[in-house]
């Protein structure tokens, strides 16, 4: 049986993302390989070819972030959030797929913000110092702002491991709804792209406001 609010799952093209899905049958349950649960640091850093993001100069490496990170995870956040939505309405008073979207909900609200924060507050220091332009007060506050951003990253990752937590590893019943395994699977491909993301500044962007910012 089809749930009614799902059967334009079928029609929408982000379902076949399913068959793409890398999982496997344990049980009653449909998971992810362990290959594909969170990267280390160190594995990250040898994926991510270090010396091509060091290559770029500070307005590619914000125009990826925006483009490429930002901008992709607004998106993602939006369509699994649309997909929990539906679950919740095809599976009534399961209280995983509840405390899961409520997560999620915080999440969203605190990732806008911070996005926000970023590209208002920060973002524009690499211009000014580009520009060889100055203002004592952003010199001795960039640091400090950074630090708040990074507490706000460790937040947004622990909430994402609260939910992997919570859904054991992103599990679903075989006989749940199409919308709750692909929203399952969709939230294991965003927690990755919160952990690049991430990844990213923390590496390369940050460090260099700190360097150009401190002369």
């Amino acid at each position: 049986m089809i749930c009614t609010q799902e059967k334009h799952v079928f029609m929408d093209p982000t379902f076949s993302m399913l068959t793409k899905f890398n999982a496997i049958t344990e049980g009653n349950h449909i998971r992810q390989k362990m290959s594909d649960l969170p990267l280390s640091i160190q594995v990250m850093k040898r994926i991510m070819n270090s010396r091509e993001f060091e290559k770029l100069n500070g307005s590619d490496l914000l125009h990826l972030i925006s483009t490429e990170f930002h901008a992709g995870m607004r998106e993602k956040l939006e369509t699994v959030n649309m997909q929990l939505a539906t679950a919740d309405r095809c599976e009534p008073e399961n209280e995983e797929l509840e405390f899961t979207l409520a997560t999620l909900k915080s999440i969203n609200e605190k990732f806008l913000e911070h996005v926000g924060k970023e590209e208002r507050f920060l973002f524009p220091l690499i211009s000014i110092a580009r520009k060889k332009e100055s203002v004592e007060s952003e010199k001795k506050n960039v640091a400090e702002f950074i630090v708040e951003l990074k507490k706000e990253h460790n937040w947004l990752k622990n909430q994402l491991q609260l939910i992997r937590k919570a859904t054991n590893d992103y599990q679903c019943q075989i006989n749940s709804s199409p919308s709750h395994k692909l929203a399952y699977a969709q939230l294991h491909d965003l927690e990755q792209d919160f952990n690049r993301a991430f990844f990213v500044e923390e590496e390369y962007l940050f460090p260099r406001l700190l360097r150009i910012h401190h002369k």
